[in-house]
């Protein structure tokens, strides 16, 4: 009947009210969440970078606390050796660098080694948070997407009873829908009544 025709009509025209809206949100996710994910992803790279330069610098560092170990100790054999005696390297008797002294201040570099290996295993976890943040934006995004494909679907499906019945959804629609609906419940309620009185 023309009535079930209407209401399946207004059914249609709420449901793709709500796709309309859902399809709009999904877009609006997935635009913030690329927007994020480029912004995530830079930071990312920019950390990373300097994760590797401060492993770099550490490097130097560790290779330069080692050389001043091997100079410390030098210093002390050197500080054995008396003006005259052979020295138990070579064997030579005269020590022209025996009052030369050399300022190597090992514990400094200790020190700077302990203060970049704090600062970069907080570099680490910062860049552990960035990556978790990362990995959700990119999982949102994705979810997102589906979604907007699965309302896409229905859009679909809700057109094709659109065109099924050759109705063209205009603002208006539900309105004269409604009202349509009013008077044709009107008709038929007359009808039943003339039916009732014969």
């Amino acid at each position: 009947t023309k009535i079930k025709v209407i209401e399946e009509l207004l059914n249609s025209i709420n449901e793709y009210e709500k796709i309309i809206k859902a399809i709009k949100d999904e877009e609006s996710i997935i635009s913030s969440s690329e927007q994020e994910f480029k912004t995530t992803k830079t930071k990312v790279e920019e950390k990373q970078k300097l994760i590797n330069e401060l492993k770099t610098h550490i490097q130097t560092l560790n290779e330069k606390k080692n050389t001043e170990l091997k100079i410390a100790k030098y210093e002390n054999d050197r500080a054995k050796l008396k003006e005259g005696e052979e020295c138990y390297l070579c064997g030579s008797k005269e020590h022209p660098y025996i009052s030369h002294e050399l300022n190597i201040n090992t514990n400094e570099t200790i020190s700077k080694i302990e203060e970049k290996t704090k600062l970069l295993e907080e570099e680490n976890l910062e860049l552990k948070a960035l990556e978790h943040t990362l990995y959700k934006t990119e999982s949102k995004y994705e979810t997102s997407k589906f979604e907007k494909q699965k309302c896409e679907k229905t859009k679909s499906e809700i057109e094709t009873i659109f065109d099924k019945y050759e109705f063209k959804l205009e603002d208006d629609s539900k309105t004269s829908l409604e009202e349509e609906k009013v008077q044709k419940q009107k008709e038929l309620d007359e009808v039943v009544s003339l039916r009732n009185k014969k």
